[in-house]
Formats: C-alpha cells, structure tokens, sequence
C-alpha cells in the first residue's frame, strides 16, 4: 500500500515540475516574441504615414527662427536626422532630453541634425522654444508649410533619417519615452539603426 501511495506521490510530483518547466519556458517564449514584437512596432506605427525606408524624397529648404534659410539637400554631412513637430504638440516636448542627446552626438556621427516644426508659425515656435529651454537646438520651421506634406509627415512627432541626396534610411514614429540610463544604445540607434550599414 505503501509503495503504491509513494509510486503516485513520484508521479504527481514530477508532472508538478514538468507543467512548472513548461509553463516558466513558455513564459519566457513569450516574453521574447512580444519584445522581438515590441521592437518591429516600436519604430513605424500601423496606418501611420510618413516616408519609406529605401525611397527618395526632394529635401526642403527651411528657415531658423533667425530667418536664415537652410537647404537640407545642400548640407556638407552625408547624412540628415531630422524630428519633425508641431510648435503646438506639447507632447512632442516630452523627448526634449533627447533632442539635447542627439544635437551632441551627431558632430561626432557626421551627421546633421535638426528640429522642424512643419508649421509656419514663428511666433508659436519661439513660445514652444522659451517654454522648453530649447534655443541651443537647431530649429528650423517651414514658411510655406509645403514639406510636412511633401514629406508624407502625418504623425508628431516623426523622426526620419535621410542621405544628403534624399534616400530615406529609416523613420521612427512618435514619442521615443527616453531613458537617459539607456543612452548609448539609444542614441546610437538613430545614427546607425539597427547596425544596418547603409550607402550614403
């Protein structure tokens, strides 16, 4: 009788711990397909427009707050960063540390980077600027307000990697929630995303 209870007692015992084993590694499964799935909707967004990786758009020439134009197809470095915002988006405001992150970085990457408002409004973009301590950052705005739709920019804010020559390298759509703790890796990734090698 004894055996018997033992011999079951065993064999609930060890179908406790193969369910516990398959159950932690499913978990674990899981886990890393909504983070591989995290990452693929992380950067572009479902039905959200914006220019394509691998096409080739007309930069435009915009403006700074100075009133000094600037011809982004013209640039000396062979690769553009621009975050394109609205000056009446405040919470395009919250990846301002980001913003800071990038402007620093990007000298030392060969790479130009700027802050676009796609409207024409210079007043809103001063207030917009004041209000978040942003005057060092190279902001440009677009008088005509012809390059948000030329651009396919549907969506604030809207991060796009170009080529001087205007081949879309790689978009990032919304607000990027930024982890200083994490910041070469995040930095990083804007400048070269996903360890692609790209032709400028």
């Amino acid at each position: 009788m004894m055996k018997a209870v033992a011999k079951v007692v065993v064999m609930l015992v060890a179908f406790l711990l193969a369910s516990g084993a398959t159950y932690v590694v499913f978990r674990k499964w899981h886990g890393v397909e909504q983070v591989k799935a995290g990452k693929q909707q992380q950067d572009t967004l479902d039905g959200v427009s914006g220019p394509v990786a691998g096409e080739t758009v007309a930069l435009p020439a915009l403006v700074t707050p100075a009133g000094e134009k600037v011809d982004l197809a013209s640039l000396k470095e062979e690769r553009v960063l621009c975050v394109f915002i609205g000056s009446q988006c405040s919470g395009c405001a919250q990846d301002r540390e980001l913003w800071k992150d990038l402007h620093t970085e990007s000298p030392q990457r060969g790479v130009a980077f700027y802050v676009i408002d796609i409207s024409d409004d210079l007043t809103e973009l001063q207030r917009f600027s004041s209000a978040y301590n942003l005057d060092q950052l190279p902001l440009l705005f677009d008088p005509t307000r012809k390059a948000g739709p030329k651009l396919k920019i549907g969506f604030l804010p809207q991060y796009v990697l170009f080529t001087r020559q205007g081949k879309v390298i790689h978009r990032w759509d919304g607000i990027r929630h930024y982890d200083r703790h994490a910041r070469p890796e995040q930095v990083a990734d804007f400048f070269q995303p996903h360890k692609e090698k790209t032709e400028p």
